[in-house]
Protein backbone atom coordinates (compact mmCIF):
# COMPACT_ATOMS: atom_id res chain seq x y z
CA UNK A 1 0.00 0.00 0.00
CA UNK A 2 2.77 2.44 0.95
CA UNK A 3 4.86 1.64 -2.13
CA UNK A 4 1.86 2.16 -4.40
CA UNK A 5 1.16 5.56 -2.86
CA UNK A 6 4.78 6.68 -3.25
CA UNK A 7 4.86 5.50 -6.86
CA UNK A 8 1.67 7.45 -7.60
CA UNK A 9 3.07 10.56 -5.92
CA UNK A 10 6.29 10.39 -7.95
CA UNK A 11 4.23 10.00 -11.13
CA UNK A 12 1.93 13.00 -10.61
CA UNK A 13 4.40 15.33 -8.88
CA UNK A 14 6.21 16.61 -12.03
CA UNK A 15 2.99 17.32 -13.88
CA UNK A 16 1.59 19.30 -10.96
CA UNK A 17 4.79 21.25 -10.41
CA UNK A 18 5.26 22.31 -14.02
CA UNK A 19 1.56 22.62 -14.85
CA UNK A 20 0.66 25.07 -12.11
CA UNK A 21 0.84 28.84 -11.85
CA UNK A 22 1.21 31.18 -8.90
CA UNK A 23 -0.71 34.15 -10.27
CA UNK A 24 -2.02 36.72 -7.80
CA UNK A 25 -4.34 39.65 -8.39
CA UNK A 26 -2.53 42.89 -9.21
CA UNK A 27 -1.79 45.56 -11.79
CA UNK A 28 1.08 46.89 -13.90
CA UNK A 29 1.83 50.43 -15.09
CA UNK A 30 3.72 50.83 -18.37
CA UNK A 31 6.25 53.54 -19.17
CA UNK A 32 3.53 55.75 -20.64
CA UNK A 33 1.58 55.63 -17.37
CA UNK A 34 -1.20 53.33 -18.56
CA UNK A 35 -2.49 50.83 -15.97
CA UNK A 36 -3.53 47.25 -16.75
CA UNK A 37 -5.34 45.18 -14.12
CA UNK A 38 -5.04 41.40 -14.03
CA UNK A 39 -2.84 38.76 -12.43
CA UNK A 40 0.90 38.69 -11.76
CA UNK A 41 2.99 35.59 -11.23
CA UNK A 42 4.31 35.74 -7.69
CA UNK A 43 6.94 33.39 -6.34
CA UNK A 44 9.77 33.33 -3.83
CA UNK A 45 11.97 36.03 -5.36
CA UNK A 46 15.60 35.49 -4.32
CA UNK A 47 16.07 39.25 -4.77
CA UNK A 48 14.33 42.07 -6.57
CA UNK A 49 12.99 40.57 -9.81
CA UNK A 50 14.04 42.05 -13.19
CA UNK A 51 10.68 41.02 -14.69
CA UNK A 52 7.39 39.28 -13.95
CA UNK A 53 4.69 37.55 -15.96
CA UNK A 54 1.31 39.27 -16.31
CA UNK A 55 -2.04 37.88 -17.49
CA UNK A 56 -5.31 39.74 -18.01
CA UNK A 57 -7.24 36.85 -16.43
CA UNK A 58 -6.46 33.54 -14.73
CA UNK A 59 -7.89 31.63 -17.69
CA UNK A 60 -5.81 33.51 -20.26
CA UNK A 61 -3.25 31.28 -21.99
CA UNK A 62 -0.90 34.06 -23.09
CA UNK A 63 1.20 35.87 -20.56
CA UNK A 64 3.09 39.11 -21.02
CA UNK A 65 6.61 39.78 -19.79
CA UNK A 66 6.69 42.97 -17.76
CA UNK A 67 10.28 44.04 -17.32
CA UNK A 68 12.52 47.05 -16.95
CA UNK A 69 12.21 47.94 -20.64
CA UNK A 70 8.42 48.34 -20.64
CA UNK A 71 7.16 48.65 -17.05
CA UNK A 72 7.16 51.61 -14.65
CA UNK A 73 5.72 49.79 -11.65
CA UNK A 74 3.66 46.78 -10.64
CA UNK A 75 1.69 45.83 -7.57
CA UNK A 76 0.80 42.33 -6.35
CA UNK A 77 -2.18 43.13 -4.16
CA UNK A 78 -1.70 42.19 -0.54
CA UNK A 79 1.88 41.06 -1.15
CA UNK A 80 4.44 43.42 -2.70
CA UNK A 81 4.81 46.53 -4.84
CA UNK A 82 7.75 47.52 -7.05
CA UNK A 83 8.79 50.70 -8.87
CA UNK A 84 11.32 51.18 -11.66
CA UNK A 85 14.17 53.56 -10.78
CA UNK A 86 17.66 54.41 -11.97
CA UNK A 87 19.77 54.39 -8.82
CA UNK A 88 23.27 54.10 -7.49
CA UNK A 89 23.90 50.64 -6.01
CA UNK A 90 26.69 50.22 -3.46
CA UNK A 91 29.05 47.28 -3.95
CA UNK A 92 31.03 47.35 -0.72
CA UNK A 93 31.19 44.08 1.22
CA UNK A 94 29.43 43.68 4.55
CA UNK A 95 30.92 40.28 5.40
CA UNK A 96 33.83 40.67 7.80
CA UNK A 97 35.83 37.85 6.18
CA UNK A 98 35.77 39.69 2.82
CA UNK A 99 36.31 43.31 3.84
CA UNK A 100 39.87 43.37 2.49
CA UNK A 101 38.79 42.33 -1.01
CA UNK A 102 38.99 45.05 -3.65
CA UNK A 103 35.65 45.93 -5.27
CA UNK A 104 33.96 48.86 -6.97
CA UNK A 105 32.34 51.40 -4.68
CA UNK A 106 29.06 51.59 -6.59
CA UNK A 107 27.36 51.26 -9.96
CA UNK A 108 24.45 52.99 -11.68
CA UNK A 109 21.70 50.63 -12.81
CA UNK A 110 17.99 50.46 -13.64
CA UNK A 111 16.17 48.15 -11.22
CA UNK A 112 12.81 47.48 -9.63
CA UNK A 113 12.89 48.76 -6.05
CA UNK A 114 10.46 47.19 -3.61
CA UNK A 115 8.18 49.80 -2.08
CA UNK A 116 8.13 49.29 1.70
CA UNK A 117 6.37 52.48 2.76
CA UNK A 118 4.72 55.36 0.91
CA UNK A 119 4.31 58.72 2.63
CA UNK A 120 3.50 62.32 1.90
CA UNK A 121 7.12 63.31 2.55
CA UNK A 122 9.26 60.18 2.16
CA UNK A 123 9.04 56.78 0.47
CA UNK A 124 11.13 53.84 1.67
CA UNK A 125 12.39 51.14 -0.72
CA UNK A 126 14.64 48.10 -0.62
CA UNK A 127 16.88 46.36 -3.14
CA UNK A 128 18.35 42.91 -2.54
CA UNK A 129 20.83 40.89 -4.59
CA UNK A 130 23.39 38.18 -3.83
CA UNK A 131 25.68 40.66 -2.13
CA UNK A 132 23.35 42.30 0.40
CA UNK A 133 20.12 44.21 1.08
CA UNK A 134 20.10 47.99 0.61
CA UNK A 135 17.50 50.56 1.62
CA UNK A 136 16.57 53.68 -0.34
CA UNK A 137 14.67 56.88 0.47
CA UNK A 138 12.83 59.10 -2.00
CA UNK A 139 11.85 62.56 -0.70
CA UNK A 140 9.29 64.86 -2.30
CA UNK A 141 11.94 67.32 -3.53
CA UNK A 142 13.70 64.72 -5.70
CA UNK A 143 12.83 62.18 -8.38
CA UNK A 144 15.68 59.74 -7.72
CA UNK A 145 15.86 57.60 -4.55
CA UNK A 146 19.19 57.63 -2.72
CA UNK A 147 20.68 54.71 -0.82
CA UNK A 148 20.99 54.92 2.94
CA UNK A 149 24.67 54.28 3.61
CA UNK A 150 25.75 51.37 5.79
CA UNK A 151 29.28 49.96 5.82
CA UNK A 152 31.18 47.38 7.80
CA UNK A 153 34.63 48.35 8.97
CA UNK A 154 37.45 46.45 10.61
CA UNK A 155 36.67 48.22 13.87
CA UNK A 156 32.89 47.90 13.56
CA UNK A 157 29.95 49.16 11.48
CA UNK A 158 29.95 52.68 9.99
CA UNK A 159 26.43 54.01 10.52
CA UNK A 160 26.30 56.86 8.02
CA UNK A 161 22.58 56.22 7.43
CA UNK A 162 21.78 57.68 10.85
CA UNK A 163 23.28 61.03 9.82
CA UNK A 164 21.30 60.91 6.56
CA UNK A 165 18.04 60.18 8.40
CA UNK A 166 18.76 62.98 10.87
CA UNK A 167 19.06 65.51 7.99
CA UNK A 168 15.70 64.31 6.64
CA UNK A 169 14.12 64.66 10.09
CA UNK A 170 15.40 68.23 10.43
CA UNK A 171 14.12 69.13 6.95
CA UNK A 172 10.68 67.54 7.08
CA UNK A 173 9.56 67.18 10.69
CA UNK A 174 8.72 69.49 13.56
CA UNK A 175 9.38 66.77 16.18
CA UNK A 176 13.07 66.56 15.39
CA UNK A 177 14.25 65.72 18.89
CA UNK A 178 11.84 62.81 19.29
CA UNK A 179 12.70 61.40 15.87
CA UNK A 180 16.45 61.66 16.48
CA UNK A 181 16.01 59.49 19.57
CA UNK A 182 14.21 56.93 17.42
CA UNK A 183 16.99 57.08 14.81
CA UNK A 184 19.67 56.41 17.40
CA UNK A 185 17.97 53.20 18.53
CA UNK A 186 17.02 51.94 15.04
CA UNK A 187 19.00 49.28 13.20
CA UNK A 188 19.65 49.08 9.46
CA UNK A 189 16.73 46.70 9.01
CA UNK A 190 13.31 46.94 7.40
CA UNK A 191 11.35 47.23 10.70
CA UNK A 192 13.82 49.75 12.12
CA UNK A 193 13.81 52.02 9.09
CA UNK A 194 10.02 51.83 8.63
CA UNK A 195 9.70 53.00 12.22
CA UNK A 196 11.84 56.09 11.49
CA UNK A 197 10.24 57.01 8.14
CA UNK A 198 6.77 56.58 9.60
CA UNK A 199 7.67 59.13 12.28
CA UNK A 200 8.84 61.67 9.71
CA UNK A 201 5.78 61.24 7.50
CA UNK A 202 2.27 62.39 8.36
CA UNK A 203 1.17 58.77 8.48
CA UNK A 204 -2.37 59.57 9.63
CA UNK A 205 -3.30 60.88 6.20
CA UNK A 206 -5.17 58.01 4.57
CA UNK A 207 -4.30 59.25 1.08
CA UNK A 208 -0.69 58.25 1.64
CA UNK A 209 -1.19 55.02 3.55
CA UNK A 210 -0.82 51.58 2.03
CA UNK A 211 -2.39 48.44 3.46
CA UNK A 212 -0.30 45.30 3.44
CA UNK A 213 -1.50 41.85 4.46
CA UNK A 214 1.20 40.71 6.81
CA UNK A 215 1.12 36.90 6.93
CA UNK A 216 1.95 35.28 10.21
CA UNK A 217 5.36 33.69 10.71
CA UNK A 218 3.90 30.89 12.82
CA UNK A 219 0.71 28.91 12.21
CA UNK A 220 -0.79 26.60 14.85
CA UNK A 221 -3.04 23.64 14.10
CA UNK A 222 -4.96 20.85 15.82
CA UNK A 223 -6.44 17.76 14.22
CA UNK A 224 -7.69 14.21 14.40
CA UNK A 225 -8.01 11.21 12.12
CA UNK A 226 -7.50 7.49 11.72
CA UNK A 227 -4.30 5.51 12.18
CA UNK A 228 -3.74 2.19 10.41
CA UNK A 229 -0.96 0.08 11.96
CA UNK A 230 0.59 -3.05 10.54
CA UNK A 231 2.72 -5.30 12.76
CA UNK A 232 4.97 -7.97 11.27
CA UNK A 233 6.57 -10.75 13.35
CA UNK A 234 9.51 -12.72 12.02
CA UNK A 235 11.84 -15.35 13.47
CA UNK A 236 11.14 -18.64 15.22
CA UNK A 237 8.83 -18.18 18.17
CA UNK A 238 5.38 -19.18 19.36
CA UNK A 239 3.95 -16.22 17.42
CA UNK A 240 5.23 -17.57 14.08
CA UNK A 241 4.80 -21.26 15.02
CA UNK A 242 3.03 -23.28 12.31
CA UNK A 243 3.16 -27.00 13.19
CA UNK A 244 5.32 -29.84 14.44
CA UNK A 245 6.35 -32.92 12.53
CA UNK A 246 6.34 -36.28 14.40
CA UNK A 247 9.84 -37.11 13.23
CA UNK A 248 11.26 -33.70 12.49
CA UNK A 249 11.80 -30.19 13.80
CA UNK A 250 9.11 -27.62 14.43
CA UNK A 251 7.92 -25.67 11.38
CA UNK A 252 7.62 -21.86 11.53
CA UNK A 253 6.04 -19.37 9.17
CA UNK A 254 8.21 -16.79 7.44
CA UNK A 255 6.19 -14.03 9.06
CA UNK A 256 2.92 -13.24 10.78
CA UNK A 257 1.15 -9.93 10.15
CA UNK A 258 -1.61 -8.25 12.13
CA UNK A 259 -3.26 -4.89 11.63
CA UNK A 260 -5.40 -2.49 13.62
CA UNK A 261 -7.15 0.87 13.37
CA UNK A 262 -7.26 3.58 16.02
CA UNK A 263 -8.11 7.28 16.34
CA UNK A 264 -5.25 9.73 16.17
CA UNK A 265 -4.99 13.23 17.64
CA UNK A 266 -2.43 15.84 16.64
CA UNK A 267 -1.28 19.35 17.51
CA UNK A 268 1.58 21.37 16.11
CA UNK A 269 2.81 24.46 14.35
CA UNK A 270 4.17 25.49 10.95
CA UNK A 271 7.03 27.87 10.19
CA UNK A 272 7.61 29.39 6.74
CA UNK A 273 10.73 30.25 4.77
CA UNK A 274 8.65 33.04 3.21
CA UNK A 275 5.61 33.98 5.24
CA UNK A 276 3.95 35.67 2.26
CA UNK A 277 4.01 32.79 -0.22
CA UNK A 278 4.03 30.12 2.53
CA UNK A 279 5.29 27.62 -0.02
CA UNK A 280 8.15 25.97 1.90
CA UNK A 281 6.94 24.86 5.33
CA UNK A 282 8.74 23.43 8.34
CA UNK A 283 6.11 21.48 10.25
CA UNK A 284 6.46 20.33 13.85
CA UNK A 285 3.75 17.90 14.94
CA UNK A 286 2.89 15.97 18.09
CA UNK A 287 0.52 13.01 17.72
CA UNK A 288 -1.10 10.45 20.01
CA UNK A 289 -2.49 7.12 18.80
CA UNK A 290 -2.76 3.49 19.89
CA UNK A 291 -1.96 0.05 18.52
CA UNK A 292 -3.21 -3.47 19.20
CA UNK A 293 -2.15 -6.91 18.00
CA UNK A 294 -3.27 -10.46 18.84
CA UNK A 295 -1.95 -13.79 17.54
CA UNK A 296 -2.84 -17.42 18.19
CA UNK A 297 -0.93 -20.61 17.47
CA UNK A 298 -1.44 -24.24 18.55
CA UNK A 299 1.64 -26.13 19.68
CA UNK A 300 1.62 -29.95 19.39
CA UNK A 301 3.80 -32.21 21.52
CA UNK A 302 4.07 -35.89 20.53
CA UNK A 303 4.56 -38.90 22.83
CA UNK A 304 2.13 -38.38 24.47
CA UNK A 305 0.20 -36.08 22.18
CA UNK A 306 -0.62 -32.79 23.82
CA UNK A 307 -1.90 -29.62 22.23
CA UNK A 308 -1.41 -26.16 23.74
CA UNK A 309 -2.91 -22.93 22.40
CA UNK A 310 -0.50 -20.01 22.63
CA UNK A 311 -1.97 -16.53 22.61
CA UNK A 312 0.01 -13.31 22.42
CA UNK A 313 -1.60 -9.91 22.94
CA UNK A 314 0.04 -6.54 22.50
CA UNK A 315 -1.50 -3.10 23.04
CA UNK A 316 0.30 0.22 23.28
CA UNK A 317 -0.14 3.97 23.29
CA UNK A 318 2.16 5.77 20.85
CA UNK A 319 3.23 9.41 21.24
CA UNK A 320 5.21 10.85 18.34
CA UNK A 321 7.13 14.00 17.54
CA UNK A 322 7.53 14.55 13.79
CA UNK A 323 9.51 17.41 12.22
CA UNK A 324 8.91 17.54 8.46
CA UNK A 325 9.73 19.72 5.47
CA UNK A 326 6.69 20.35 3.22
CA UNK A 327 6.48 22.03 -0.18
CA UNK A 328 3.31 23.52 -1.66
CA UNK A 329 3.74 22.39 -5.26
CA UNK A 330 0.26 23.57 -6.29
CA UNK A 331 -0.67 26.88 -4.74
CA UNK A 332 -3.87 28.84 -5.33
CA UNK A 333 -5.70 31.31 -3.13
CA UNK A 334 -8.25 28.81 -1.78
CA UNK A 335 -6.59 25.48 -2.56
CA UNK A 336 -3.06 24.12 -2.34
CA UNK A 337 -1.48 20.68 -2.54
CA UNK A 338 1.78 19.69 -0.89
CA UNK A 339 4.20 16.83 -0.37
CA UNK A 340 7.08 16.37 2.02
CA UNK A 341 9.17 14.11 4.19
CA UNK A 342 10.68 14.03 7.65
CA UNK A 343 11.41 11.85 10.64
CA UNK A 344 9.37 10.58 13.54
CA UNK A 345 10.53 10.01 17.11
CA UNK A 346 8.09 7.66 18.87
CA UNK A 347 7.56 7.00 22.56
CA UNK A 348 5.79 3.71 23.42
CA UNK A 349 3.71 2.95 26.50
CA UNK A 350 2.70 -0.72 26.56
CA UNK A 351 -0.54 -1.58 28.33
CA UNK A 352 -0.31 -5.27 27.40
CA UNK A 353 2.60 -7.49 26.42
CA UNK A 354 1.23 -10.88 27.50
CA UNK A 355 1.59 -14.48 26.38
CA UNK A 356 -0.94 -17.12 27.48
CA UNK A 357 -0.67 -20.93 27.27
CA UNK A 358 -3.98 -22.82 27.37
CA UNK A 359 -4.03 -26.69 27.27
CA UNK A 360 -6.56 -28.10 24.81
CA UNK A 361 -6.46 -31.79 25.83
CA UNK A 362 -8.34 -33.12 28.89
CA UNK A 363 -5.88 -34.33 31.47
CA UNK A 364 -3.01 -32.56 29.75
CA UNK A 365 0.44 -32.58 31.30
CA UNK A 366 0.49 -28.79 30.71
CA UNK A 367 -1.17 -26.24 32.97
CA UNK A 368 -2.64 -22.91 31.98
CA UNK A 369 -0.30 -19.98 32.60
CA UNK A 370 0.35 -16.39 31.62
CA UNK A 371 3.64 -14.57 31.03
CA UNK A 372 3.60 -10.79 31.38
CA UNK A 373 6.21 -8.68 29.59
CA UNK A 374 6.76 -11.58 27.25
CA UNK A 375 8.78 -9.67 24.65
CA UNK A 376 11.51 -7.15 25.21
CA UNK A 377 10.08 -4.04 23.51
CA UNK A 378 11.64 -0.66 22.91
CA UNK A 379 10.28 2.40 24.66
CA UNK A 380 11.59 4.65 21.89
CA UNK A 381 11.89 4.24 18.15
CA UNK A 382 12.46 6.46 15.17
CA UNK A 383 11.99 6.29 11.43
CA UNK A 384 11.25 8.20 8.22
CA UNK A 385 7.88 9.65 7.22
CA UNK A 386 6.37 10.75 3.91
CA UNK A 387 3.44 13.12 3.73
CA UNK A 388 1.05 14.45 1.11
CA UNK A 389 -2.08 16.51 1.44
CA UNK A 390 -4.16 19.50 0.47
CA UNK A 391 -5.28 22.71 2.16
CA UNK A 392 -8.71 24.24 1.64
CA UNK A 393 -9.33 27.96 2.17
CA UNK A 394 -6.19 28.09 4.34
CA UNK A 395 -8.26 26.55 7.14
CA UNK A 396 -8.53 22.79 6.58
CA UNK A 397 -5.51 20.56 6.01
CA UNK A 398 -6.34 17.06 4.73
CA UNK A 399 -3.24 14.91 5.14
CA UNK A 400 -2.00 11.42 4.33
CA UNK A 401 1.14 10.26 6.18
CA UNK A 402 3.13 7.06 5.83
CA UNK A 403 5.57 5.92 8.52
CA UNK A 404 8.14 3.63 6.96
CA UNK A 405 8.79 0.29 8.64
CA UNK A 406 10.67 0.42 11.92
CA UNK A 407 11.68 -2.20 14.48
CA UNK A 408 10.12 -1.96 17.93
CA UNK A 409 11.43 -5.19 19.48
CA UNK A 410 14.80 -5.09 21.17
CA UNK A 411 17.56 -7.64 21.32
CA UNK A 412 16.54 -10.56 23.50
CA UNK A 413 16.94 -14.34 23.84
CA UNK A 414 13.62 -14.98 22.09
CA UNK A 415 14.42 -15.24 18.37
CA UNK A 416 11.67 -12.90 17.16
CA UNK A 417 11.65 -9.48 15.56
CA UNK A 418 8.65 -7.18 15.51
CA UNK A 419 8.39 -4.39 12.95
CA UNK A 420 5.66 -1.80 12.56
CA UNK A 421 4.56 0.43 9.71
CA UNK A 422 1.76 2.98 9.97
CA UNK A 423 -0.44 5.11 7.77
CA UNK A 424 -2.29 8.17 9.11
CA UNK A 425 -5.24 9.90 7.50
CA UNK A 426 -6.29 13.07 9.23
CA UNK A 427 -7.79 16.55 9.06
CA UNK A 428 -6.17 19.53 10.76
CA UNK A 429 -7.73 22.88 11.49
CA UNK A 430 -5.30 25.73 10.74
CA UNK A 431 -5.42 28.82 12.93
CA UNK A 432 -4.50 31.25 10.16
CA UNK A 433 -4.71 34.97 10.53
CA UNK A 434 -3.72 38.06 8.60
CA UNK A 435 -2.66 41.29 10.28
CA UNK A 436 -3.43 44.53 8.48
CA UNK A 437 -0.56 46.97 8.58
CA UNK A 438 -0.88 50.58 7.40
CA UNK A 439 2.32 51.76 5.84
Amino acid sequence: MISRFLTLLLFIFPSLVFGQSYFKKGYVVNLAGDTAFGYIQYKDFAGNPPSVFFKSSLSAEDRQVCGLSNTKSFNIEGYKAYERHIVSISLNEIRLDRLNEISEEAKIDTVFLELLLRGNKLNLYSYKDRLKTRYYVLDKENSIPFELTYKEGINGPILIYKQELTKLAVRYSQNTGEIINVIETSDYTQPGLIRVIRKINDVNEAAFSKTIENRQKLRVFIGSGINYSRLTYTGQNIVTYDRSEPTGPNIYKDHITTSSYSPIFSVGFDMFSNRETQRLILRNQLTASSLTSATTSVFTVYYPTDRVENRYKLSALVFSYSPQVLYNFYNREHFSAYAGAGVSLDFWHYTSNKESEIPLNPGSNFVEKENDNYMFLKKRSYGATCRAGMMLNKKLDIQFITHLKKRVSGKEPKPVAMNVSMVDFGINYLFSRKVKEHR
